[in-house]
């Protein structure tokens, strides 16, 4: 607020969103910053005070991705789950803004419940994840969101041989250990013992 007030007063103009976002950016600032000092009770009320007070997909997804990571504090210092309430909020950032970011973040919330999931509900976990990778690959393409979708995939049906080729190609491209050993996971899935040595002639040293 003190860098608005500096800039009003040198005439600039600013329009009411542009001071709400700035607004926004330094509440959150607050947040992170009472983050990294470990203090979840001042960062959990910025978090819910600028999704309260600047509603939008940033704060929304912001305020989500505190609660499927760090849970809800409560009294001394006891935290809960907060799981559904964070898919919650980041649901509401993905329908104002369909983006890259809030698209990982609800995938970054799959994740944690497939750690409690039962096996009969990982399979739509799976798929959920996956359409959800595809869409984000529409928008912006990456290697990790690539990789991401193909390992969704690979959960779903390991023997996809389309996947396969497609992890391959990937390879060919970008060689880092996560995107190797997927291709490798699923050449052994598959009995492709040709195909496994020379996958490992070619990255042992990664793998």
């Amino acid at each position: 607020q003190r860098a608005i007030s500096l800039l009003l007063n040198c005439g600039v103009k600013i329009t009411d969103e542009q001071i709400l976002e700035m607004i926004a950016k330094e509440i959150n600032q607050k947040a992170m910053d009472a983050l990294r000092r470990q203090n979840f009770a001042e960062a959990q009320h910025l978090f819910f005070e600028n999704a309260k007070r600047n509603p939008s997909h940033k704060t929304y997804n912001n305020l989500g991705y505190y609660l499927i990571s760090e849970g809800l504090e409560c009294k001394r210092g006891k935290a809960r789950n907060a799981l559904k309430l964070g898919i919650k909020y980041l649901n509401k950032a993905s329908e104002m803004d369909f983006s890259v970011t809030n698209v990982c973040s609800k995938v970054d919330a799959i994740n944690l419940m497939l750690e409690d999931a039962k096996n009969e509900e990982k399979v739509a976990l799976y798929q959920e994840a996956y359409d959800l990778l595809k869409k984000a690959l529409e928008i912006d393409y990456s290697d990790e969101l690539q990789h991401n979708m193909l390992r969704f995939s690979y959960l779903i049906n390991p023997y996809n041989k389309e996947n396969i080729e497609k992890a391959k190609q990937l390879t060919e491209r970008n060689s880092s250990y996560e995107i190797v050993s997927l291709y490798f996971y699923m050449l052994l899935a598959n009995s492709l013992v040709k195909e496994g040595n020379d996958c490992i002639e070619k990255f042992g040293h990664i793998l």
